[in-house]
């Protein structure tokens, strides 16, 4: 070979180098969109032996530009563990709109219950680990009395007050 077919090799090494960098430059300018669990929160009091309505709300997000990117994401699968010594409960959520995703869960004993909700995309193109967010519940032993019950008990005490100071005031005009 002489030189000037080697420079020309060489040239041409070069400038697919730089094709390829300015390619992966491009794609690392655009960044990689994955999923973020914004929140996780319970509709009812904590406690046991009743249904629990949860909501978890998820966003897609691009990493390089996280505010200015957040959209509510519809198309995840999102599974929520409840887990207490050596029970764990699972549940699966998968019809989101505006990006929550709500689920029930009735949890058997009262205490402090691990929370891990989870997020995947639908798509079976998840990139890394998946998005988690993790949070204890504190979960109580359900009353004996309702407030329902309380408050009609001391309605009818408050009636039957009532009509015996009547009944006392009508006698007394009597006599």
């Amino acid at each position: 070979m002489n030189k000037r077919t080697i420079f020309r090799v060489i040239i041409m090494l070069v400038m697919i180098l730089i094709m390829l960098d300015s390619e992966t430059a491009a794609k690392a300018k655009e960044g990689k969109t994955g999923l973020m669990i914004t929140s996780l929160i319970n509709q009812d009091g904590l406690v046991s032996g009743k249904e629990i309505p949860f909501t978890v709300h998820v966003v897609k997000v691009d990493e390089n530009h996280p505010k200015a990117s957040m959209k509510n994401e519809d198309g995840a699968i999102v599974y929520v563990y409840f887990k207490k010594d050596d029970k764990v409960i699972k549940r699966k959520l998968t019809d989101g709109k505006d990006g929550e995703y709500k689920g029930k869960v009735k949890l058997p004993e009262s205490g402090d219950w691990q929370v891990v909700a989870m997020a995947l995309k639908s798509d079976r193109q998840q990139n890394g680990q998946p998005e988690m967010l993790k949070t204890e519940w504190k979960v109580e032993e359900p009353n004996g009395l309702s407030s329902a019950w309380i408050t009609s008990f001391v309605f009818v005490i408050l009636a039957a007050g009532y009509f015996v100071v009547r009944k006392r005031k009508q006698r007394s005009k009597s006599i």
